[in-house]
């Protein structure tokens, strides 16, 4: 009886823990549904108008007018943080309508941003000959993701030295300074 006590007191604990748990930043967060995705919204922009969205990409250019500026992203997918996933299909190209100033060296070009808002009416406008029509997102909230750093692997086989222990006073076997880690790429 006190075993199933404590499983079932353990249970609600970790329940109750894991409730506490949001993966998603609090100003991303956008209801139940994420809204539609980018790419129908690409196939039909007047059906989805005036809908809520939460959609993220990578930076391609940023114009900045009296009132506001209109940032162009790459769409990708998100991750469960809401993160843009780079790696993922490219869903395609909208526009952020945001008030005021936006810094196009903060916001430059390659970095990540996800964004909630409302999507109003379309715009045309050419990329090279093609035209395309890139849905608009006013913005109410986003997040400028921080730059990914590269990881760079080292050759795990380049620290093996089977004489090693042969030398008590070295910290590292004597080449260790004279050669640095391969880096592998």
């Amino acid at each position: 009886m006190l075993k199933r006590t404590y499983i079932i007191g353990l249970f609600i604990v970790l329940v109750v823990f894991l409730s506490g748990c949001n993966t998603i930043p609090e100003n991303l967060r956008l209801g139940d549904e994420p809204g539609p995705e980018l790419a129908a919204v690409v196939k039909d922009p007047a059906l989805y108008q005036g809908q809520s969205v939460r959609w993220g990409g990578v930076i391609v250019k940023v114009e900045n007018s009296a009132e506001q500026s209109l940032i162009e992203l790459l769409g990708h997918d998100l991750n469960h943080y809401a993160r843009p996933v780079i790696d993922s299909r490219i869903s395609g190209r909208f526009f952020v309508v945001v008030d005021g100033f936006v810094d196009p060296l903060e916001f430059a070009q390659g970095r990540e941003l996800t964004v909630v808002g409302t999507l109003q009416a379309s715009e045309t406008r050419k990329i090279g000959e093609f035209s395309y029509e890139y849905p608009r997102v006013n913005e109410i909230a986003h997040k400028l993701w921080p730059e990914r750093k590269p990881i760079d692997e080292v050759d795990p086989f380049y620290y093996y030295d089977p004489f090693f222990h042969y030398y008590p006073w070295y910290p590292y076997p004597h080449w260790y300074h004279d050669h640095p880690p391969r880096i592998i790429k």
